[in-house]
C-alpha cells in the first residue's frame, strides 16, 4: 500500500495534500525520510510524521489483509504511544 494514501488517511486529508506534507519531507518510514509518495508500506514499518523537530504522530503497520476475491487491500494501523518527542 502507498505511503501517500496511508498518510491522507492517517491525516484525514486529500491525497493531494498528503503529497504535499510528503514532498515537504515531514514523513519518516522506518525512521528514513521518505520523499517518494508511491514508496510501498509493509507490515511492521514505522510511519512517522514531524512537524519541525517534533514528532507528532508514530504510527506500526501491523497487519496487511488481502481479499482474495476482490484484490482490495487493507492494512491495520496501530497507533504507538502518544508522546511529544523532541529530535535534535
Amino acid at each position: 500500500m502507498r505511503v501517500d494514501s496511508i498518510v491522507s488517511e492517517l491525516a484525514k486529508t486529500s491525497r493531494g495534500k498528503a503529497e504535499d506534507i510528503i514532498n515537504e519531507g515531514r514523513v519518516f518510514v522506518n525512521y528514513e525520510n521518505i520523499m517518494k509518495t508511491t514508496k510501498q508500506i509493509k507490515e511492521n514499518d514505522i510511519i512517522v510524521e514531524i512537524n519541525g523537530k517534533e514528532i507528532l504522530n508514530n504510527y506500526e503497520a501491523v497487519e496487511l489483509i488481502q481479499n482474495s476475491e476482490t484484490e482490495n487491500i487493507k492494512l491495520k494501523i496501530k497507533r504507538n504511544e502518544k508522546r511529544r518527542y523532541s529530535c535534535t
